[in-house]
């Protein structure tokens, strides 16, 4: 499934919101962005395990991880701080099920976004380092032709 309600309102493929895009100081980006609109619902991809609920993310936002079917884990991110019934570390969570809310970073750089890191799930801790180009674990994976398959199947 794809993780939002309905079409991102800008390409994921193109500009700042693109995998692999720069950031300052040599980083890369780590995620494709989804624009969409402030305290809209997003979901889960597939069904899954929550490894860790609601924690402070970026610039005022939160984010969730999710072990999902086959083993790949989704950091959503850039949510904000609503809490999804029934959705806390441990949890068992369905295809489709909703996870929590788009936010906005506080610095009013961006539109509300879904942050979707994807990830195969080979390696284990934190998904965020202090190292590599990406400053993220070694099994980051490029989200973007996942999105294009669920995107094509949803909309």
């Amino acid at each position: 499934d794809f993780p939002t309600m309905k079409e991102p309102t800008h390409s994921y493929t193109s500009g700042m919101r693109r995998f692999r895009a720069g950031r300052s100081g040599g980083r890369l980006h780590a995620a494709c962005d989804l624009y969409r609109y402030n305290n809209e619902p997003m979901k889960s991809v597939a069904p899954g395990k929550v490894l860790m609920n609601l924690y402070s993310f970026y610039q005022g936002t939160y984010a969730l991880e999710v072990r999902h079917s086959g083993g790949f884990v989704v950091r959503y991110g850039e949510l904000t701080g609503y809490k999804a019934s029934g959705v806390r570390k441990g949890s068992t969570v369905k295809m489709g099920q909703r996870l929590g809310k788009i936010g906005k970073v506080n610095s009013n750089c961006c539109r509300p976004m879904l942050h979707f890191e994807l990830y195969s799930g080979s390696r284990k801790g934190s998904l965020s380092t202090s190292s590599g180009r990406y400053r993220r674990r070694s099994d980051l994976m490029d989200p973007t032709p996942y999105l294009n398959a669920w995107k094509d199947k949803v909309f």
